[in-house]
């Protein structure tokens, strides 16, 4: 159903002159159209609803991964601290510094379980 709404797009995109999202949306069709016939444990997952990101077992709780990489990982590369603020940073300390985030995610979780308080952002 979702590959019939990204093909309706098509005509919008090229009349729209958004050559961009017109060459993605083309490309990804094509891609997705042959998902089950290469790929068929990705498509099996992705039928069965894996396709998004679940912080909770609520009902219809699923995020897109690029929505939580928003609100998770950017506030943290723009704060205080963070990458975009982090003058002088070397290559290793970049490094270093994204491949900390998993590890100091369970610990930011663990402590707000613990304190039972929750961050949130709007």
């Amino acid at each position: 159903m979702h590959l019939h709404a990204v093909l309706d797009c098509l005509p919008i995109f090229a009349a729209a002159r958004h050559h961009n999202y017109l060459k993605s949306a083309y490309f990804y069709v094509q891609k997705m159209s042959q998902l089950e016939a290469r790929h068929p444990d990705a498509y099996d997952k992705l039928s069965r609803g894996f396709h998004v990101i679940r912080c909770s077992n609520q009902c219809w709780a699923g995020l897109s991964s690029d929505l939580v990489i928003e609100q998770t990982l950017m506030p943290s590369l723009r704060s205080s601290g963070g990458l975009t603020h982090g003058s002088g940073m070397t290559k290793e300390m970049r490094g270093l510094w994204t491949m900390s985030i998993p590890i100091t995610s369970e610990y930011n979780n663990a402590m707000q379980e613990f304190s039972g308080l929750n961050y949130t952002t709007i």
